[in-house]
């Protein structure tokens, strides 16, 4: 019967820690210190031990080997001994060390609105916490405005801490009243969260913020248009060029809350989606919008819409409609209506002449004849004192345009001085005229009570002669146009 020798047992290669006592739960470089290993089990052979990223070297058995723990980074290091042969192959053991400086710690979360205005809508905001795993932590937040303390510290459970430390979705810490004990003023603040190690050899902490923003503003109950028509087409004062809506909306709320808006057309789709500014919290629509087949900014089809509010809290949307609205492509330009023309004998109230001219009223017209060998004229020949009634104008600060018709010499031989309410005369410098018209506006404060105006016509003589046939009163007022 033939000899067969038994299979040599494989060597499992050990990993024998010599300083410090014992295996520390975790390593922060910035102490200093030394960690050093023996490698053991490892035969007549050689093996290789590695820690983390750095390259492999080789240990005899029984050989000690000593790590500066100052030079390590951060981290979750495995220190790995391991033997080959080609028998055997290759056998390791392993030791993971923790290495921080400080207990990692994420805090994030788009939720940072409170308004505890009973609507439903950011009711809380909840900050969303991950912790380190491989280190025994306890935590507590606070909340801060600027360096003050406002409310807390509290702590988290150790059930809030398990998971936290469980996963990558972390833990949700609500905040409104009740976890405060009390409500905030409305203002920008911020959540601070608190990590420290508990460990024997490690009670480093690591402190994370998060903004919390907190508005109270009531609740939204409903979007009202400020009128029910709107013309982007018109550049006239009276009316609306655009649509907003009511209730202003707090600027938190806007930035944080809502962001944007929808203009929905009558058979409810979208036809444009525009940002708000959180400065003016107003919900605004100028009527132009970006077609999705092309081209720059247009206006809108005349015609009914609606503007859709979204609020997002937590990822969750909510939506508000206001009522319906019209958008009109009408628009008004401006017209003159003169009044009807007065003959202007008609309106004389009194004559004032010279002996070198004389004033006559033929056929309801004002005729003027200066006498043959006068002298030429320092001052008017012929003044006489009229009055007309003036229409009230639908524009305002449009004044009324008294116009004066008829033939003289030269284009300043015909001039108007108003009589105000109080007696004073006024001389119009800025008048326009010609030969045949002159045109003065009227300002309201020469009005009297009983509607009319009272001027002087004064003819100066710069010619033999010269007429004044009618005198009429203009207003301005608006004709929509399609």
């Amino acid at each position: 019967m033939a000899f067969v020798p038994a299979q040599a047992q494989a060597l499992a290669p050990q990993l024998v820690l010599v300083s410090p006592d014992t295996w520390p739960s975790v390593i922060d470089p910035t102490a200093g210190g030394s960690l050093s290993v023996r490698a053991t089990n490892l035969g007549e052979g050689t093996g290789t031990l590695q820690l983390g990223g750095r390259a492999p070297q080789t240990v005899n058995n029984n050989e000690i080997v000593t790590f500066d723990l100052a030079t390590l980074l951060p981290g979750n290091l495995k220190l790995r001994l391991t033997l080959c042969d080609e028998i055997q192959g290759c056998r390791s053991t392993s030791r993971m060390l923790v290495v921080r400086t400080a207990p990692s710690i994420e805090v994030w979360g788009n939720d940072r609105l409170l308004n505890e205005n009973g609507d439903g809508l950011w009711e809380s905001a909840t900050p969303r916490i991950r912790l380190d795993p491989d280190v025994d932590v306890a935590v507590q937040w606070s909340v801060k405005s600027g360096s003050r303390l406002v409310a807390g510290p509290f702590p988290l459970t150790q059930q809030q801490i398990g998971v936290a430390r469980a996963g990558m979705e972390g833990v949700g810490v609500p905040i409104h009243a009740q976890t405060l004990g009390k409500g905030l003023p409305a203002g920008d603040y911020s959540v601070e969260v608190r990590s420290t190690g508990v460990e024997e050899d490690f009670t480093k902490s690591a402190v994370r913020s998060w903004e919390l923003h907190v508005s109270t503003a009531p609740a939204i109950t409903a979007l009202t248009p400020r009128t029910s028509v709107f013309y982007p087409r018109d550049v006239q004062t009276g009316v609306a060029h655009e649509m907003a809506l009511s209730p202003r909306l707090d600027p938190r709320v806007v930035r944080y809350g809502v962001g944007s808006f929808e203009v929905l057309d009558a058979k409810g789709q979208v036809l444009a989606n525009l940002s708000l500014d959180p400065a003016e919290g107003i919900i605004r629509w100028t009527g132009m919008y970006h077609p999705e087949t092309g081209g720059g900014h247009q206006l809108a089809p005349a015609g009914i819409y609606r503007i859709r509010l979204s609020a997002w809290d937590d990822g969750v949307e909510t939506a508000q409609v206001s009522a319906p609205f019209r958008l009109s492509h009408a628009y008004r330009t401006m017209v003159e209506v003169v009044g009807p023309k007065r003959r202007a004998a008609s309106t004389r109230t009194a004559t004032l002449t010279t002996r070198a001219a004389s004033v006559r009223a033929v056929g309801g017209s004002l005729i003027y004849r200066k006498h043959r060998g006068a002298e030429p004229p320092s001052g008017p020949l012929v003044q006489t004192v009229h009055k007309i009634r003036v229409p009230s104008s639908s524009i305002k600060n449009v004044h009324p345009l008294l116009r004066v018709h008829g033939r003289w010499a030269y284009d300043t031989d015909i001039d108007v001085r108003i009589v105000t309410p109080r007696g004073k005369v006024v001389e119009i410098i800025s008048a326009l005229a010609d030969r045949r018209h002159r045109y003065v506006f009227i300002r309201p404060r020469w009005i009297r009570p009983d509607g009319t105006v009272k001027f002087h016509l004064r003819w100066r003589g710069w010619g033999s002669s010269g007429r004044v046939d009618s005198i009429a009163v203009s207003r301005h007022t608006y004709r929509w146009r399609t």
